[in-house]
Formats: C-alpha cells, structure tokens, sequence
C-alpha cells in the first residue's frame, strides 16, 4: 500500500503516473517481502555462491559475521516491489540505468523488506517538451526500521498532456571508459599486489531461453531494456549482473584452487559495499553469448577494515558481436597481506 508524506488533492494509488504526478521532497512507501533463508541460499547457489550466502557456518568466520543475501538477490527482491508500487503504472521509458546502489547493512533470513522512494527532483526535458526528468532516492527498508539498501536513480516521464509522444532513450548519463590494460590475465592478488589496469577475464555465458524464463520468473521484473522487441526471449538487466557475479565467483575458485596446488597464499574475496554507473546498453536475447571482463580502475585504504582494501573495479559485458550490453564500476573487499 501506497502512502503519501504529503497531502494531494487526489491518490496516487490505482492509476496512471505522469511527470506531473511528482514533485521535489515527495516520498511514496509501498510493498512488503520476507526473504527466507531458501530464498537466501536458492539465488547464491546459483548466481552468487560465496561461504556468506550458502554456509551458515562458514558464514560466522567471515566479515559479514552470519549468512546474509547477495546484494544481487535483494536487487531482484526491490525491483519487483518496485514495480509492482510505482514503475507498472509511471509512463516512464523505463529504467536502463542507475546512478548507484550501495548496500549498507546485511540482510539476514526472517528479514521484511519494503520500499520507501523520495523524489529528489523534477525537470522539465527542453529538447523533449512531452518529458520531464525525475530524479529519486530508493530506499530498500527492513523493518520499517533501517536502510539496507539505497539506489539512486532518474526516469524520463511522459507528461501528462503530451503522453502520445515517442521516446528516445537518452544514452549520456551513464558511461564507463576503459582504461588502458595489460597484457593477459593477472588472476587474483593480494591487494597490495594489485596494480591499476591489471585485468581478469571472467569468461562467457550462453543465454538459452530456458535460463531467460526461469529468471524471470523467479527473480524478473523491469529493467527490460526499452529497445527489446520481438518474440525472442529477452534478460533482465538483474540476469546481466547476477551472471556477471556468477562468472566472478567461478574465475576466483579457479584461480584459488590454482594458488592452493602450488603451496601459495591466496587472497580472500569480501563482500561489495555499492555499484557505481550500472548501465544496461542493449539488451540480451535468448542465444546470445555474454562476455565479461574486470579491470583495477583504483585503490581505495580503509582504515576501519584492518587487513582489507577496497578495489574500485571497472565491468564490461560484451554480447558475440562484441557490442556492449552492460556496464558499471564495482567495489569489492580484498585481503591484504598478513604481516609476519
């Protein structure tokens, strides 16, 4: 259920929203999930397997301190409340990017989620008279209590007298630029050892239409890149991701399991605290292949994590024709050196 701050002339429950429906500092809650701990392990096994979201046990020994979801699980989780409160009735092109998610607190089994959306501003498009520009803080709530989970996002909206308008999806706001890389894969490293451009290659993923449908029917819900069409099966930009984490965790044991057999350290892989610059470029139809690469963009101390750096990671997601599909920056944990 949909509630107001703020007092309005009519609800905005049960109807269709135009740009002139928000204004600055209006703030709409709605929605409510319990998310298991099956829910929990379900999406990690598949799409995110790390000792903090399958093992309960091994959970207890590692930063996060107990299982918790996979940020990508609670992503999924938002974005079908979202839908289902606010996006299914705003005539907005839809979502093809976001500013930037940070997740600030675990989610752990039993958890209600629910969301809470402040509007932060609302422009008029001069280029395009029948849109305007909203700008909004989403919020993913536990409790009606704490913020786990913050996206920062803006749609183009039809107004309301020029709803008959087409759309051209802005394409500017969210770019990443890759730096100049090394030569061949570096694998993994402790953080000290990490050097700005080193690159990983993830390796690809192959989209049947069985894995489109069974995502989306668990998990699916908007983004669906605006520029789908036809009857070909198309990703969700949540599949694009939570493949990305996927191929990120395999590339991690394989090279963990390569460091172990020749009696080497190896470096543990913490969680991420936020994403910078998610962009969803085209979409992703069934047969498609998808190939993601990783580079260092940055080195970034915490002073607060004894024993851990962050890295600023860029992401490329490239389909067979090497154009791009999906984009963002990462921040991930990594292990330093134990001193001796």
């Amino acid at each position: 259920m949909m509630a107001l701050t703020k007092p309005q002339e009519d609800t905005l429950e049960n109807r269709p929203l135009f740009f002139e429906d928000f204004s600055p500092g209006q703030v709409q809650t709605f929605g409510q999930c319990e998310i298991s701990r099956k829910d929990i392990i379900d999406f990690a096994s598949h799409y995110d397997p790390q000792p903090f979201h399958i093992d309960e046990q091994a959970a207890k020994l590692t930063m996060l301190k107990g299982l918790c979801a996979s940020g990508w699980h609670i992503c999924t989780v938002f974005m079908r409340m979202l839908d289902d409160g606010l996006l299914s009735r705003c005539r907005s092109t839809g979502i093809n990017a976001i500013d930037e998610i940070q997740w600030r607190i675990p989610v752990r089994p039993g958890d209600q989620l629910s969301c809470r959306i402040t509007c932060l501003s609302a422009i008029p498009v001069s280029e395009q008279p029948g849109y305007g520009l909203c700008t909004f803080h989403c919020e993913a709530r536990c409790n009606q209590a704490h913020t786990v989970m913050s996206w920062w996002l803006t749609l183009k909206i039809k107004r309301r007298n020029n709803s008959g308008e087409k759309s051209s999806v802005s394409r500017n706001h969210a770019h990443i630029s890759k730096v100049t890389l090394q030569q061949g894969d570096v694998g993994i490293k402790f953080f000290e050892d990490v050097q700005r451009g080193d690159q990983i290659l993830l390796g690809s993923y192959t989209l049947s239409a069985q894995r489109i449908v069974t995502f989306n029917k668990l998990y699916g819900s908007q983004p669906v890149h605006p520029d789908a069409i036809g009857d070909r099966a198309s990703a969700s930009g949540w599949h694009m991701t939570a493949i990305w984490m996927r191929l990120l965790v395999r590339y991690y044991r394989r090279e963990a399991f390569k460091l172990r057999a020749a009696g080497a350290p190896v470096p543990e892989l913490g969680p991420s605290p936020g994403i910078k610059h998610l962009f969803w470029h085209r979409p992703v139809y069934e047969d498609d292949v998808v190939t993601f690469s990783c580079w260092a963009e940055r080195k970034v101390e915490v002073t607060s994590k004894p024993g851990w750096g962050l890295l600023f990671v860029g992401i490329d997601g490239r389909n067979q024709d090497n154009d791009r599909v999906v984009s963002f920056y990462a921040l991930l944990f990594l292990e330093r050196r134990k001193k001796v």
